[in-house]
């Protein structure tokens, strides 16, 4: 039925989200040229600054620890096992930081049982669904995205706009914007030992934490609400044309 509609002689063009997702679609198109790529796009003005210390103070963080997390659905393909995995290899290094899980989903009993059969249930916060995520994503260090799959990761843009470190996996579309030593730091998927090492050098390094927060803010503005009105626009008017 996908590959039906997506070819239905009415249709002018379908608009993809990412280089990953056309390719995917392109596999079931018999007419290729009606693809469009138009990048997603999120609010920029959406977030605070962090300054209102919401997680560390109410869950008493010391300031000499990282708070690294993850914000989504707990839904398989976000891989939540590969952050646990990832996490319990951080804390057995001696890195000193609290890891929040921030979301509700169909895998949250699973995890909290990793988490307390691994005894890490000190280190974790499994928060749930939030109503503050524009106040409290940036007060993350380290935004830790280890999909199995993803479109593109609108997530990871907006870490960009929170000035948050990103860690990620090449999955999907990510790479088209988690830019290697430019905009954050990539491993393969399922890898926990590499994106451990990953954390551990921006912990290390302060100065390329700072490089790619300032890199990936100044790329993201152009993954404005106004400029993705504007592509679609441009569109329309080549169909009408």
């Amino acid at each position: 039925f996908t590959r039906y509609k997506y070819n239905f002689s009415n249709i002018k063009r379908i608009v993809c989200v990412s280089g990953a997702v056309r390719d995917i679609v392109a596999a079931s198109v018999h007419d290729a040229t009606r693809l469009r790529l138009i990048y997603d796009a999120i609010d920029l003005n959406r977030f605070g600054t962090g300054q209102k210390r919401i997680l560390r103070e109410g869950y008493r963080i010391p300031d000499n620890h990282l708070i690294i997390g993850n914000i989504g659905a707990l839904v398989p393909h976000k891989d939540y096992t590969t952050f646990i995995n990832t996490a319990d290899r951080l804390i057995h290094h001696g890195l000193k930081a609290r890891f929040f899980i921030i979301g509700e989903g169909p895998d949250k009993p699973k995890l909290i049982k990793m988490i307390e059969d691994r005894g890490l249930g000190k280190h974790f916060v499994i928060t749930g669904f939030r109503h503050d995520i524009e106040d409290i994503f940036p007060e993350l260090d380290v935004f830790l995205h280890p999909s199995e799959t993803e479109g593109l990761g609108s997530s990871i843009l907006d870490a960009f706009v929170c000035r948050v470190a990103v860690v990620a996996t090449r999955a999907g579309g990510i790479a088209e914007i988690v830019k290697e030593e430019v905009t954050g730091l990539l491993a393969d998927v399922k890898d926990s030992a590499a994106l451990a090492q990953l954390v551990i050098r921006l912990s290390e390094n302060p100065s390329l934490r700072d490089r790619l927060v300032n890199q990936a803010y100044s790329f993201v503005q152009d993954f404005s609400k106004e400029k993705f009105a504007e592509k679609h626009l441009q569109l329309y008017r080549e169909i009408c044309s």
